[in-house]
Parts: C-alpha cells; structure tokens; sequence
C-alpha cells in the first residue's frame, strides 16, 4: 500500500477493493455491477466477504485467504449457487496460474459435505483484475476452462472456470468491460464515462468518506511503518553481532598474511571495517526475511509484504520456496 491520501486510491488496490465490496451499505450494490460487467448478464449477488480465509483442514498445508468471495444464488435457489472468488493483483508474481488452480482445489475442498455426491458441487468462477497482460497475446480477457486436448470442442463441463482480466488488453475488446478495468485501474472522476460507472463512483466515493474507513486506512499504514521499523531494528542488531565477529576473523587472517606486526594493526582495522558493513547488510537481509516469512505464515499476500518490505517479488518467492514449501 502506498503512502497516499485515501482520496487518491483505486479501487486496483487491495485496501479500496475490499473496503468497497465489504461495505454494508453499498457493498452488494458494487459487486452486482462489477460481476454484471465480467460475466455479460444482470448478477444477483446474495453473500459477499472480503479477506475470506480457507484452511485446508491440517495447519502444516498452505491456506488461502480471497480479496472478495461471493456466492449468487440465481432465482433463489441454494442448488444453483454460483461462487466468485475476485482478486485485484496489481503485479505479475509469475505463479498466478498456479495460484488460481491451488485456489480452486483448496474452494472446492470445502464445497461438500460428508456423503454428499459430487453432482452438487457449485460452479466456481476465479477471476484476476490485473493492470497488464501476464499472457502476452494482448487480449483484455483470457478465459480457461478444462477441455480435451485431442477434441478441442469437447469440454469437460465440471463447472470450473478461471479468468484473467488484463486492463491494457488490445485484442477482444468490450466497451463496457473497457471501461470498467480502466475505472477500477484509475478510479478518478475522469474516468466516468457512462451510467453504470457513475453509479460505481459515486458508491467508491461515499465509502472513501466514511470515517470509519479513514480510521482503518491510518492504521494499515501504521502498521506498515511498524513493520518496517521493526525489521530494520533487528536487521542493524544483527548485522552488528555479526559484522563484529566477522571482523575480528577476518582481521586476524588478513593480519597473518601481511605480516605480524602490521597484519595485526590494519588486519583487525580494515578486517572489522569490512565485516561491520557486510554484516549489517546481511543481517538486515536476515531480519527482513524473518519479517517477510511471519507474515506469509499469516496468509498476507507477497504483493502486500514486497509494499511494505520493499523487497522484490523474485526474493521474496525465493524465501517461500526454501523456508515454507518445505516445511
């Protein structure tokens, strides 16, 4: 999250799209225009939570945790329930497919009870909102769903589909759909261009301007500044311990090689030098990481740490790789 006035946010990134489709008042009312535009039918939303978390059922497994999930029931009834899980992902983490069909797996696990057949498992739509195009065919929507490699007409109808949104697409446009992901992109009043976007407006600003939600905003900030004090402190108090004890070694080997007398006296000198720097460097990288890896073990997305961290994507999928995927 940047640091920004709450009048300059999008509606792209994750603090205004969850604090919009939450709201009580006007949250249903922004997702039924929102899903009405990606789906190309009226939508009837009846359930929607924001940062919805869903365990696999054993800690040590990876969880997920939804930007939006929402369940229609079309015409009332429980039997049809279509699920919609919405992710506004401001940047390519390079695993987005991946993750998509992780949380399908993870939706569908919980989908049915004990001896329930399987005849009665929800559709499920996941749909990612992205700012550029993850795919590279310029296409505004990617749509995907499992079909027989060897007859491509066939389609394996099990109810599942999964959907990118790519903002600056080129290829297959739809105006209003066009309209909609530059909205949500730049949520200004610039970027108004017919009804249904003036109705969405104006529901963005009134949760902008409720107190409640600027409260909530100061303190996410807040909270990002703790976080990021707090992993330098340890950084500076490691890359200390460690800088000093590199220091002296490396002091007293290059002093063995220079001689006793002046080996000793510049040795330890540039030897601590050194290893202070390389320390407090490498103990900062440390502290971070340690940061870093709390915080995916409480489902906080790697876009959210590599903001407030200010740390690469790639490092961070690096640190998961080797401190989490193998636990």
């Amino acid at each position: 999250m940047n640091r920004r006035t709450i009048e300059r946010l999008n509606l792209m990134e994750d603090f205004l799209f969850q604090e919009v489709l939450s709201d009580e008042e006007y949250g249903k009312l922004a997702a039924k225009m929102i899903l009405s535009i990606i789906m190309e039918r009226p939508v009837e939303v009846v359930t929607v939570h924001t940062q919805k978390t869903i365990t696999p059922g054993n800690v040590g497994k990876h969880g997920i945790r939804m930007d939006v999930y929402m369940e229609e029931r079309p015409n009332g009834k429980d039997g049809n329930s279509i699920i919609y899980d919405v992710e506004v992902q401001q940047q390519d983490t390079k695993e987005l497919p991946k993750r998509s069909r992780y949380y399908q797996a993870v939706i569908d696990s919980k989908s049915l009870k004990v001896s329930e057949p399987y005849k009665n498992l929800k559709q499920l739509w996941i749909i990612m909102i992205m700012p550029e195009d993850i795919f590279g065919y310029g296409r505004m929507r990617y749509t995907f769903e499992n079909r027989c490699i060897e007859e491509q007409s066939l389609s394996l109808e099990d109810g599942a589909k999964r959907v990118f949104l790519n903002s600056h697409g080129k290829e297959g446009i739809r105006e209003d759909l066009e309209t909609l992901l530059h909205y949500i992109e730049d949520s200004r009043e610039e970027n108004v261009v017919n009804e249904t976007i003036e109705k969405l407006h104006k529901v963005v600003e009134k949760v902008k301007q409720k107190p409640e939600v600027g409260v909530r905003y100061l303190k996410a900030i807040e909270y990002e500044a703790y976080i990021r004090e707090k992993a330098t402190k340890e950084g500076r108090e490691k890359g200390r311990k460690e800088g000093r004890e590199e220091g002296r070694e490396e002091g007293r080997e290059e002093g063995r090689e220079e001689g006793r007398k002046e080996g000793r006296k510049e040795g330890r000198e540039e030897g601590r030098e050194e290893g202070r720097e390389e320390g407090r460097e490498e103990g900062q990288e440390i502290g971070k990481r340690e940061i870093a890896i709390k915080m995916m073990k409480n489902q906080m997305s790697l876009e959210t740490i590599a903001q407030i961290a200010e740390l690469p994507l790639e490092m961070l999928e690096k640190w998961r790789r080797e401190y989490l995927d193998k636990e």
